[in-house]
């Protein structure tokens, strides 16, 4: 396994958990993600150098280490959605000084706003008119979208920092580099998993 491509993901109009408890935009987007990635690591590194993108967003913030599950906010879609981009962003440095010595790059991206996607499928139908429309001037086509990862899987030399986060086939600041909270975060996540991997 040469590359791997974390893509999945969803927004959630409502609050929901999934068997194991968890909201499910985080454990789609991010465990998921995580998990996927552990399950694959001896693979990839038998392959090495090889390469792990995760399909992150610039529409991105608002994480709370302290309640990734809106057990003390009130749960709002877009918020969950952008607290799972910062963390894909965020992992995906904790990933990429985890697995250096094993010859693993690891990468992060933005495609831009995809509007033709099933990631809105939960909206309204009037939503999705609207988001529909908008995305004729303002959106990107799948094929635009998935430009940069297709790059970054089969550049020959990625121009960039290993951990980086790109969009546009370049290397893009990050204001969310934070050492102490990447590893709390994949803390975090490993104790999700194992939680889940118990029961």
């Amino acid at each position: 396994m040469d590359v791997l491509i974390n893509n999945a993901g969803i927004t959630s109009r409502t609050k929901k958990l999934n068997d194991a408890g968890i909201e499910l935009t985080f454990a789609i987007n991010v465990l998921g993600h995580h998990y996927l990635t552990k399950l694959l690591i001896d693979l990839l590194e038998k392959s090495g150098p090889s390469r792990i993108i995760n399909v992150a967003s610039e529409y991105a913030g608002g994480l709370d280490l302290n309640d990734i599950n809106y057990d003390k906010r009130s749960y709002d879609t877009t918020a969950a959605y952008k607290q799972s981009k910062q963390a894909n962003r965020m992992l995906t440095r904790e990933w990429a000084k985890n697995l250096q010595s094993k010859n693993i790059s690891v990468y992060s991206m933005t495609p831009g706003w995809v509007p033709n996607t099933d990631l809105f499928r939960e909206q309204s139908t009037f939503n999705k008119a609207v988001i529909k429309t908008v995305g004729v001037v303002g959106g990107r086509s799948v094929e635009k979208g998935a430009n940069t990862i297709v790059w970054l899987a089969s550049n020959d030399k990625v121009p960039g920092s290993n951990g980086g986060f790109f969009g546009d086939r370049k290397e893009l600041a990050c204001q969310f580099k934070n050492q102490e909270d990447e590893k709390k975060l994949w803390d975090i996540c490993e104790e999700l998993l194992n939680n889940k991997t118990k029961n």
